[in-house]
């Protein structure tokens, strides 16, 4: 193994992945727990882990999701109550 691949894998393996709990996850992405479960369900978000009985989710996979997010248009509401 060349000496690159090495302090690579030495890298990959001192990484500590963030995990997140469900309300970490509702506290950064404005969606109900309901949404969440059925965008789960769907396969429209990333899917959980259990760690030591309680679902967590990985940061660095939330983030390549909402990567992933088409960009909508912005879209003006108007405040016009006139009728």
């Amino acid at each position: 193994m060349t000496e690159v691949k090495q302090r690579r894998k030495k890298m990959q393996t001192d990484t500590v992945r963030q995990m997140l709990t469900i309300e970490d996850v509702l506290a950064k992405i404005p969606i109900s727990r309901t949404t969440l479960w059925r965008m789960e369900r769907d396969k429209q978000f990333p899917k959980g882990h259990i760690v030591r009985k309680q679902k967590v989710w990985y940061g660095d996979e939330l983030a390549a999701w909402q990567d992933a997010l088409p960009e909508a248009p912005v879209q003006r509401v108007s405040r016009d109550t006139k009728q």
